[in-house]
């Protein structure tokens, strides 16, 4: 019973992670570059 339930656990981790890299494509990303509230902080050297 615990393999079933551990097997079934790591299935439904795995349809997630799987699920954040299409959420997180570029198209989604690149309109974002142009979002002045969207910004990185400058590095400093």
């Amino acid at each position: 019973m615990l393999r079933l339930i551990g097997a079934l656990l790591l299935k439904q981790s795995d349809e997630r992670a799987a699920q954040r890299a299409r959420d997180m494509s570029l198209e989604t990303i690149v309109p974002l570059r142009d979002d002045p509230a969207v910004s990185l902080p400058a590095l400093e050297a």
